[in-house]
């Protein structure tokens, strides 16, 4: 049976976290841990807005996963897990990620930093994985999007052109959205003909009303938004950012 959310809590309560991981990693074989473990992040974040329960479990699911897939000589099984590690690294960098600006969320630079790292992770399993090219170019936008609030504007805008989708048209919105990306990236950067490609992207995707210019629209302003006053106030960088801990 899988350990809820209230049930872990209760444990580390009464005795302590490693109590807790102790006991979720004695309940049966290590597929369904490593999804109690996924499902726990995702609740967390979702039901009860945890931040800072998402960045200790996170981690420690991580491990799990990684360490069983490493030391299994079942291949189906080393992917699947693998595959489930994967999934937590992508929401752990997610939800540390400023950018969203989500209700309830306020990430912490010790948090932001937990995130980077799982970032860069999360494109590494995605291509030992042989993901499909998407979930790639997914992977290099959040560690894109990781490096921007890093202020490293340079590796950001190199990782955000790796995430534009060629095959498709030039108007569609999720093109736009990677492309929207890169001139932020660039505009950050000082770029002077970036200025402009933006603000022609952003009055292309008002004059539409499809769902998915909206959403690319909502997208961009908002992290516009939150990155501007970080990245105006301060000097940027086109030197990597310090690793993560962990890195």
């Amino acid at each position: 049976m899988a350990m809820t959310y209230d049930t872990f809590n209760a444990l580390v309560k009464e005795r302590d976290f490693q109590a807790a991981i102790d006991q979720l990693e004695s309940q049966g074989s290590v597929l369904p841990i490593a999804e109690n473990y996924h499902e726990l992040v995702v609740h967390a974040y979702w039901e009860q807005k945890d931040l800072p329960f998402v960045v200790k479990i996170a981690p420690a699911g991580l491990a799990f996963c990684i360490s069983r897939g490493q030391h299994t000589v079942d291949q189906a099984l080393r992917e699947q897990l693998l595959g489930i590690a994967k999934r937590i690294a992508y929401d752990l960098a997610s939800f540390t990620w400023p950018g969203w600006n989500e209700p309830g969320i306020a990430p912490t630079d010790a948090d932001v930093d937990v995130g980077r790292g799982a970032a860069l992770l999360n494109l590494d399993l995605a291509i030992k994985l042989n993901r499909p090219a998407n979930r790639i170019r997914d992977a290099h936008w959040l560690l894109g999007a990781h490096l921007l609030w890093a202020k490293d504007t340079a590796s950001a805008l190199a990782e955000f052109q790796q995430a534009i989708p060629p095959d498709l048209a030039a108007d569609d919105p999720k093109r736009l959205l990677m492309e929207g990306y890169c001139f932020m990236a660039a505009t950050f950067a000082g770029k002077p003909e970036a200025g402009a490609g933006w603000d022609k992207l952003i009055a292309s995707l008002t004059s539409r009303n499809t769902p998915g210019d909206v959403f690319t629209l909502s997208q961009l302003k908002t992290a516009f938004a939150v990155l501007h006053p970080r990245l105006q106030t301060a000097e940027v960088s086109d030197q990597p950012a310090a690793p993560a801990p962990g890195e």
